[in-house]
């Protein structure tokens, strides 16, 4: 809700993180990334580094990260839901 943003925006201190712990919930993030990256239509170059920083600081594979960002897009563009897309390639990358 808008409040909820204001809220976070006014006190981030008061959020809490916490890191992934499995494969799935890896793919999950960067898949809500993109997501949220994607709602003007597009993801430019600073969006991309970004993905590629927190996928690699998640643990992904620098032999892999290129093809799995670019598969979770292309799962986005097709507006295919979170979970099966996220199940779907954690048989290609798991």
């Amino acid at each position: 809700s808008t409040d909820e943003v204001t809220r976070i925006i006014r006190n981030p201190e008061d959020v809490a993180l916490f890191t992934p712990k499995t494969a799935e919930e890896r793919m999950e993030h960067l898949y809500d990334l993109i997501s949220v990256m994607m709602v003007d239509g597009r993801i430019d170059e600073k969006e991309l580094f970004l993905c590629k920083s927190l996928a690699m600081k998640l643990g992904c594979s620098d032999k892999t990260i290129d093809s799995l960002l670019r598969d979770l897009i292309e799962e986005a563009i097709k507006g295919n839901a979170a979970e099966k897309a996220v199940e779907r390639l954690l048989l290609k990358y798991a």
